[in-house]
């Protein structure tokens, strides 16, 4: 008994030292491949050069991390080398095996992708999270046979899905694309009862309906989709890129600086972004112009004009002239004493881009130069977007409030009226609707959504009496 309790011992232990050489074997049998380029991010090549230490001497999550760090940057040629040695040495680790499956989906290899994201997909998991599920390897998938023009198998691929929304909409949209519109109608049904205002669902509906002639109905999904909302995330794959791109470079270093707002230190801020614009500033990076908008924004909060036109050059300099930076400047000039300078900036950025705070610091700009006419312009220009916000997201009664304000304000606002009969319509008052769209035609005669809007609800009332 003793001998064979010592055999035993001596059968495990040689167990371990050969599972050990076999491991270690599998993992010498991988090399890294980095590239050649760094997409003039300075910070990218150490960065690389990091992971890829840790790989060499690691296992498939380090291997793992070095290829999302590469496909986070665009290089899926060198991640999927990476991802390989990450599914050889763990054929178990599913994410691997989905990335490994998204890279030869990106550089046009659609068979062999589906065969990984299917391997994916049969690997039990513990993780709920949405990207790398079960259900989303099938609806790659799906996806792929799209890109294969097999819309026979991409339709079963999307059905065996019923409840996935993704999938639901894929399958949904090519049974209306193919006329089979009685067969859709369910599932639209299906998935609008979960999210009645999803801005894709509801478009889907609306071109359902108008493709058999169902005006009527028709009519009334174009009034639901006005107020929908892009709700459900179709291509997961921003979802799923998104974050490994934040995880390196000077998009991590922009990451950090997102983080540390919250904090409200400005010293600290306007120093990280400093050291941020060191790094950039020989580059040509698309991210110069944010990390200058920032600095412009955090010298505003420091009342630091000259810093702020010393950013807003720069952008200048960029050929940047968006909404925000003449925004900004306008501040900067505001700080110095300049009105009539940033109300002139301020009224060009409100063309390109209105939006409410904007339309309130030009009322109470031109409230300070006593020019009431302006003032109440740019007031009921607020009180409008905050009724069409309000509408948007179906909130009837802060909607006509904000409508009713802004009409007060500037009675001549079209727009106004137009929305005001809106909501009255949504409310179910047709008659306060009705006269509400006449006063909108009285102001603009050509309003084509007030003339169809009008029209219907007269022949609505006509049939009720």
């Amino acid at each position: 008994m003793k001998r064979l309790k010592q055999l035993l011992i001596v059968i495990l232990v040689l167990e371990v030292i050969f599972c050990g050489i076999y491991v270690k074997r599998r993992l010498w049998n991988h090399h890294v491949v980095l590239p050649a380029v760094t997409l003039d991010d300075p910070l990218l090549a150490a960065e690389f050069q990091q992971l890829a230490d840790q790989a060499a001497t690691g296992g498939s999550a380090e291997w793992q991390a070095l290829g999302e760090g590469l496909l986070g940057q665009g290089f899926y040629g060198e991640a999927e080398h990476a991802f390989r040695a990450a599914v050889d040495i763990d054929p178990s680790n599913y994410m691997a095996h989905f990335a490994l499956a998204f890279c030869l989906d990106r550089t046009g290899r659609i068979a062999e992708s589906s065969e990984e994201y299917l391997k994916a997909a049969e690997i039990q998991r513990k993780s709920k999270q949405l990207v790398g599920s079960v259900e989303h390897c099938l609806y790659q998938v799906g996806k792929n046979h799209l890109r294969e023009e097999d819309a026979a198998a991409a339709i079963d691929s999307f059905a065996s899905q019923a409840g996935f929304a993704p999938a639901s909409y894929q399958y949904a949209k090519l049974l209306v694309r193919d006329g089979k519109v009685d067969r859709a109608m369910p599932v639209l049904k299906m998935e609008l009862d979960k999210t009645p205002l999803s801005l894709k669902f509801n478009a889907l509906r609306l071109q359902a309906l108008e493709s058999t002639g169902q005006q009527r109905l028709a009519d009334e999904a174009a009034d639901v989709l006005q107020r929908s909302q892009y709700q459900i995330p179709i291509d997961l794959n921003t979802d799923y890129v998104t974050p490994m791109n934040q995880r390196l470079g000077i998009s991590r270093q922009l990451q950090e600086y997102n983080e540390l707002l919250a904090s409200g230190d400005m010293d600290l801020l306007a120093k990280h972004l400093q050291s941020m614009w060191e790094v950039v500033e020989p580059t040509t990076l698309n991210q110069k112009s944010k990390i200058l908008i920032s600095m412009a924004e955090v010298a505003f909060q420091r009342r630091r004009a000259e810093e702020m036109l010393h950013a807003v050059d720069r952008l200048k300099e960029l050929g940047v002239s968006s909404p925000d930076m003449l925004q900004l400047e306008g501040a900067a000039y505001q700080l110095n004493g300049d009105i009539d300078r940033a109300i002139a900036l301020w009224i060009r950025a409100s063309e390109m881009s209105p939006n409410i705070p904007l339309h309130q610091i030009l009322a109470d700009a031109y409230q300070q130069k006593n020019d009431d006419a302006r003032r109440d312009y740019h007031r009921g220009q607020a009180a409008l977007l905050e009724a069409k916000l309000a509408y948007w997201n179906n909130q009837w009664e802060p909607a006509k409030q904000a409508a009713q304000r802004a009409i007060d304000v500037d009675p001549s606002l079209d727009q106004a009226w137009f929305y005001l009969a809106e909501i009255e319509r949504e409310l179910g008052n047709p008659q306060p609707a009705l006269e509400a769209y006449q006063k909108c035609l009285e102001l603009n005669p050509n309003h084509g959504r007030a003339l169809a809007a009008e029209s219907r609800l007269g022949e609505k009332e006509v049939d009720s009496e």
